[in-house]
């Protein structure tokens, strides 16, 4: 594979053996830009009607990483979260859910037993002595 500063380097030349070609008035039949630097134009990802239904039942049920591992494993592809994200917004389907729903009850700096230590202790202890504790 090229560096991609090489990678630029050929097709900044191939623009310009093209804006000299139109500037002569020479307007010749030649390849396209992939054809000229040799490489290959990667095909448009295509949902089919049976990965957008079930992203349809299922992106309600899950959040964007577990939806983004079970999509793949379901139709044997390796798509990234933000590819993911891409598709459910090209065929605009929409989650239902209000923004932090799917970790709703979850807490994002304690364990569940930490939370559970403070939910018993902080009704007989002070301040002070509860933060000893954590």
């Amino acid at each position: 594979m090229q560096s991609p500063i090489v990678a630029k380097n050929i097709v900044d030349n191939a623009r310009l053996a093209l804006d000299a070609e139109l500037a002569a008035g020479e307007r010749i039949n030649r390849p396209s830009l992939p054809e000229m630097i040799g490489g290959k134009v990667m095909a448009r990802f295509m949902v089919t009607p049976e990965m957008k239904g079930w992203l349809t039942t299922n992106w309600p049920k899950l959040s964007l990483q577990a939806l983004t591992l079970a999509f793949n494993q379901r139709f044997d592809l390796e798509k990234t979260e933000g590819q993911v994200k891409g598709i459910l917004k090209t065929t605009k389907l929409r989650c239902g859910r209000n923004r932090g729903q799917v970790r709703k009850g979850q807490y994002r700096y304690y364990t569940n037993e930490q939370a559970e230590f403070i939910r018993d202790g902080y009704p007989k202890w002070t301040i002070p002595e509860l933060t000893s504790e954590v």
